[in-house]
């Protein structure tokens, strides 16, 4: 989906199936040129599922993000593939992962943490929520990745 206005003050780019390659370039600029008529590429992204690129129009920031409501893309066959019994944590996130399509990073101080939890008919942001709060660490989108960060699992 392409959100892009002449009034609006930013433009979007968002994905839902497949890969997108999108870049910004700087128009008039002959010596930065390849001297083929072509405009250099200022900034580029490849986005996958659940990615979006913001660009600022004034500022020309250019940003990778999370989608506000991600989707499963390979939808779980049965209720039980989101229930886990003290799983350690990065099974629960790779399964997430491979359901959503989205990178999730998880401090080192993490690795030895397990999770018990029923993630069924939550959406991704809720699911995260749970699993943070029980291992007492926090979350945060970055450039189109899932950051989880915590000291410990108590």
């Amino acid at each position: 989906t392409v959100k892009s206005y002449q009034n609006e003050l930013t433009s979007e780019v968002i994905v839902w199936s497949g890969k997108v390659r999108v870049y910004n370039t700087t128009p008039g600029n002959p010596d930065a040129s390849s001297g083929k008529g072509e405009e250099p590429v200022v900034a580029k992204a490849v986005l996958t599922p659940n990615q979006k690129v913001v660009f600022e129009k004034v500022s020309e920031d250019f940003k990778v993000q999370l989608v506000e409501n991600p989707i499963q893309l390979n939808p779980v066959k049965a209720p039980e593939n989101f229930v886990f019994h003290e799983d350690p944590l990065f099974i629960v996130l790779d399964r997430i992962r491979r359901v959503y399509g989205i990178d999730i990073v998880a401090s080192p101080h993490l690795k030895d943490c397990v999770f018990t939890g029923d993630l069924n008919g939550f959406e991704l942001y809720t699911q995260l929520d749970w699993i943070c709060k029980s291992i007492n660490a926090h979350y945060e989108t970055r450039d189109g990745k899932i950051v989880i960060t915590g000291t410990s699992c108590l």
